[in-house]
């Protein structure tokens, strides 16, 4: 992730708690995490959209 060790995201992480407090921080932390998943869903559904099956208008599986 970013070229970052546990050391470096460790001290990130002290930083963020240290700066905002431990409740603010935990809420930053979570609005990051649902924001790296909403992103990471929305470039699987891009790429399942442009994917052959996807152009030719095939359903997967699941639906």
């Amino acid at each position: 992730m970013f070229g970052l060790g546990m050391v470096e995201i460790g001290i990130l992480v002290a930083l963020v708690v240290l700066v905002f407090g431990g409740a603010k921080a935990r809420e930053l932390f979570s609005t990051a995490f649902k924001t790296y998943q909403k992103v990471n869903q929305t470039k699987q559904e891009l790429r399942n959209m442009v994917s052959l099956d996807g152009l030719l208008g095939k359903k997967d599986k699941d639906s």
